[in-house]
């Protein structure tokens, strides 16, 4: 169901032609009255509309009005509405609110509102005269509604009178030429979807909102080309993230550097398209920045990124096998054969355990002098020994014996994260 919901003043409202970019409504007193007819223009035929207003707003404009200090008589909303649009009169519920601002009135107001949105309504807000904190309940109410009742908001308004200039003026302008402009402040929710979106991804590395509310937008905007570059970043994010929590690491390197370039590619979009969009965009940069174009620097970032967001079976999975793919690479060896893998661990563990065997390992005899060299060398290969066994604690569900408890294994895993992190620097 199609609602509009908004409020009505105190005021002596003076005349005037609200106005789109693209449409002029007949002169009126009332917002509320130019809305419905713009919006029946462009096709969108609303079912309710609802006035809140105080027992004031209610004698002064709702219901016909007779000004002492002007001597003239005011037809109210009820009375206009009627006249504009006699097959929808019955549109037109006013409802009863408090003038108060006080907290347990304010919540009052937020019950009354909520009250008035059903499951699925497509919402229309007009703000032009809501009081004080009315705007700001308005939005909370907007995105409660989306939450609690799948309401989706269509487009929030302002009434711009003000730019006629103050009423006493306004007042020798000629009905013809009192053309107020008429506000979507639309964009304001739609940043605000996006503010959310991107704040869940920088909390949790989680892209999925941003993913969900990119393909919403590109549906809605009918395939637009800068709605298409976010909604291609966020599906590379969303990638990404799958990736960690799956521990592929064959893929994490390419996928990294595709997120990168499609992160390039959403900076491009201009801020008249979607104010402060690109400020998002930093954010989220800033977030990517620990990343960078070195394959082997990235390989503890992944550990650590995984380890920040709560995936510490990922993050110590990534570690214990990154540590192997670096020391294939220092030494020349086949990072991808899976048996040279198995025999860098095990090497790496007997050595470090003084358990190590020369007969154990003949078929890869060539493999252990320059691991040895990486233990002379590295101080924190040692550390291995620790990250092997906290990997097979978690990997075999705890059932193992000297299992580690819950609270235990986090601290391990940021300890032996920080203590291995210089076996990763290029620079050493």
């Amino acid at each position: 169901m199609k609602k509009m919901i908004s409020f009505l003043g105190t005021s002596p409202y003076l005349k005037c032609m609200y106005a789109t970019d693209e449409f002029v409504a007949r002169p009126s007193r009332f917002i509320q009255t130019a809305l419905y007819e713009i919006l029946e223009k462009e096709g969108e035929q609303m079912d309710k509309v609802y006035i809140l207003l105080t027992k004031e707003a209610e004698e002064n404009n709702f219901e016909d009005y007779y000004d002492e200090q002007n001597k003239t008589h005011l037809d109210g909303l009820k009375k206009v509405w009627k006249e504009h649009f006699p097959e929808h009169a019955d549109k037109l519920i006013p409802v009863p609110m408090k003038s108060g601002q006080l907290e347990s009135e304010q919540w009052e107001l937020f019950e009354q509102i909520y009250n008035l949105i059903e499951e699925n309504d497509e919402l229309y807000f007009d703000i032009t005269h809501s009081f004080r904190s009315n705007p700001v309940i308005t939005l909370i109410i907007s995105n409660f509604a989306r939450t609690m009742k799948n309401a989706e908001i269509k487009r929030l308004f302002y009434g711009n009178f003000e730019a006629l200039g103050p009423a006493y003026k306004v007042k020798e302008i000629p009905l013809e030429q009192r053309v107020a402009p008429i506000v979507d402040i639309t964009s304001m929710m739609e940043l605000l979807d996006w503010t959310v979106a991107v704040d869940s991804f920088l909390r949790t590395g989680n892209p999925v909102q941003i993913k969900n509310l990119s393909e919403e937008k590109v549906k809605e905007n009918k395939g637009d080309k800068d709605y298409i570059k976010i909604k291609q970043l966020s599906l590379q994010l969303y990638n990404f993230s799958k990736i960690l929590e799956m521990s592929r690491g064959l893929l994490v390197e390419k996928q990294l550097q595709t997120v990168f370039k499609t992160l390039k590619n959403v900076g491009t979009i201009e801020n008249e398209k979607l104010p402060q969009f690109s400020k998002l965009v930093d954010k989220m940069t800033e977030k990517l920045s620990p990343f960078s174009e070195n394959e082997i620097e990235n390989m503890w970032e992944i550990s650590k990124w995984c380890y920040d967001h709560g995936l510490y079976q990922q993050s110590i999975t990534f570690l214990s096998e990154n540590i192997i793919t670096n020391i294939a690479y220092k030494i020349g060896a086949d990072v991808s054969d899976e048996n040279i893998r198995m025999a860098i661990s095990g090497i790496l563990s007997k050595k470090l355990s003084k358990e190590f065997n020369p007969e154990d390992f003949e078929k890869y005899a060539e493999l252990i002098d320059p691991i040895q060299s990486l233990l002379d060398q590295y101080e924190e290969l040692k550390t291995y020994a620790k990250i092997a066994a906290t990997r097979n604690d978690m990997n075999h569900a705890g059932n193992k014996g000297n299992y580690k408890s819950v609270d235990s294994i986090e601290p391990t895993i940021k300890e032996v994260l920080e203590q291995i992190k210089p076996f990763f620097k290029t620079d050493k």
